[in-house]
């Protein structure tokens, strides 16, 4: 597949990454959405890589997961656009680039507050603790925080910087120009079949109350924390692009 991107969304020796997650809550009997959790989640990416002047390479993917919490799935996403990319860097077809320099994009404020200035490392120091009313507390997330400062600390030790900036809503749309448009990719992938499981949710609601209604399905395989061709988040659906 071809992303005609016309080199405006990277620099030379820069892959800028473009993700979104989608979250969906249980329904009804009538289709009505439920305000209660769990539900189902989608995640995906596209990552846009400026080879020359007017030659860009890009890739995508994206993941279904069968039951989670809100405020997950961007996080999610983030996790797995930055370790799908990097894998790429290291060991795919982007090995020999020269990139020195990863964007990571989101309209999510609580991703981006996390992993902009390096508040993650700060928490990290706290050993993922925080103080809420008086009471010490495990910060919420706390799996997903610690898988991203492992890969940020990889992209580091790599030779290449990190940065993340913030979309405004308003601003997103430019993204409809990208054929594989990760907010559409991320929707399709919350409403599809292949789902995998997030490990942390089950393990910690397993059966109990909370999932009781979550229309868990039997033989789907948990999240395989073990490097796949496109990293620890699994094998990835998605394409790659020629050049553009």
């Amino acid at each position: 597949m071809t992303i005609n991107t016309n080199c405006k969304y990277a620099g030379i020796g820069e892959a800028v990454i473009f993700l979104d997650g989608r979250f969906n809550y249980q329904k009804d009997r009538f289709g009505k959405a439920l305000s209660k959790e769990p539900g189902t989640a989608g995640m995906a990416f596209v990552a846009v890589w400026q080879r020359k002047e007017k030659e860009c390479e890009s890739f995508y993917g994206s993941r279904g997961i069968e039951r989670t919490l809100a405020g997950r799935q961007n996080l999610l996403a983030g996790c797995f656009a930055l370790d799908a990319v990097l894998k790429e860097i290291k060991t795919g077809d982007w090995k020999s680039s020269g990139i020195q320099r990863v964007v990571l994009k989101t309209r999510d404020n609580y991703l981006y507050q996390g992993g902009a200035d390096g508040r993650l490392f700060i928490w990290e120091m706290h050993e993922w603790m925080v103080k809420n009313d008086g009471t010490i507390t495990e910060r919420a997330n706390r799996d997903l925080w610690e898988d991203m400062a492992d890969t940020l600390n990889e992209y580091r030790d790599s030779g290449m910087k990190v940065a993340a900036q913030l979309l405004h809503q308003e601003k997103y749309p430019i993204l409809s120009t990208l054929e594989a448009n990760p907010i559409m990719l991320a929707l399709e992938a919350s409403n599809g079949t292949d789902l995998m499981k997030d490990r942390w949710f089950e393990e910690t609601f397993g059966g109990g109350v909370l999932a009781k209604n979550a229309g868990r399905k039997p033989g789907h395989e948990f999240c395989k924390f073990v490097w796949l061709p496109f990293g620890k988040y699994g094998t990835m659906t998605g394409n790659r692009s020629g050049h553009v």
